[in-house]
């Protein structure tokens, strides 16, 4: 049985979230991680957030609206293994220059430090990490529920 899931790891100070079982993003997951946010942003830690969408086939505009909520409160946010399905939604809704994608967490990583320095204005990056439209892994949902601790 599934447990859809919010996960947060640190990579290099950087906060790392990822979906767990979660082939559809609900909103409950997206909350989930933001109070994990919220920890790792009163601890001290590397502002923004990098999130893996692994895995995630579906987002709704209810679910993106928790990261647009993060994203109005001046958090950058980068997300990357975007299903192409889930980067049409924000490319449909108008979302897209709102956000940074990356193809892997290395890029993500790297275009947070990037984005780091210049204002929150949600203007989009003149050059972007990942091509308009990235192929999800062919193993992404198969290595989440395989590599999942017990």
């Amino acid at each position: 049985m599934f447990n859809p899931s919010a996960r947060a790891k640190q990579q290099d100070g950087y906060f790392v979230g990822e979906f767990w079982d979660c082939y559809r993003l609900e909103p409950a997951q997206v909350q989930e991680l933001r109070k994990f946010y919220e920890v790792h942003a009163s601890n001290g830690g590397q502002p923004g957030l990098v999130i893996d969408l692994g895995g995630v086939t579906f987002a709704g505009s209810t679910a993106l609206a928790g990261f647009v909520a993060m994203r109005r409160n001046g958090v950058r946010i980068v997300l990357f293994n975007v299903d192409e399905n889930v980067r049409e939604v924000f490319r449909v809704s108008g979302l897209e220059p709102l956000f940074g994608f990356a193809v892997d967490q290395a890029g993500a990583i790297r275009e947070l430090m990037r984005l780091s320095g210049s204002d929150l204005s949600g203007t989009p990056s003149p050059d972007p990490v990942s091509p308009p439209s990235v192929a999800r892994p062919t193993s992404g949902p198969l290595r989440r529920l395989k590599d999942k601790p017990s």
